[in-house]
């Protein structure tokens, strides 16, 4: 069975028991819907960035004068460096918001993940249970 590398970010702030799982490797959602990823993981900046990034690039081969093949392959490129630096943003971003890189899971899925990292934390795991 296939296994992931998960980053786990808590939140720095003792009141709230914020815990993030972020995965490692190429994130498809981003390379197809960046500007909506991006919203959804409420990185502004980023989304504001990357939608100024492909108004540019349209706008200079327009002005330019290059063909519709060479818009594509620009933008096809973009996306993909997009889909490839997703994730690091995300963790960026979290830490930004004032979260702190905890540990590192290896697991099949998100869902193990945080059942792992919860299993050999017993007193996060029992903090987070008393505030649901």
């Amino acid at each position: 069975m296939k296994t992931r590398l998960y980053t786990v970010h808590l939140l720095d702030n003792s009141s709230d028991d914020g815990l993030v799982l972020v995965k490692e490797g190429f994130c498809w959602l981003a390379f197809f819907i960046a500007i909506p990823w991006a919203l959804f993981h409420r990185m502004w900046a980023v989304a504001g960035a990357f939608a100024v990034l492909q108004i540019s690039l349209i706008v200079l081969f327009k002005v330019a004068n290059i063909m519709v093949t060479g818009q594509v392959i620009a933008l096809f490129g973009l996306a993909l460096a997009f889909g490839f630096l997703a994730d690091e943003l995300r963790r960026n971003a979290l830490t930004r918001q004032g979260y702190y890189l905890e540990e590192i899971v290896l697991e099949q899925n998100i869902d193990r993940a945080t059942q792992r990292f919860l299993d050999a934390r017993p007193e996060l795991s029992a903090r987070m249970a008393s505030r649901s």
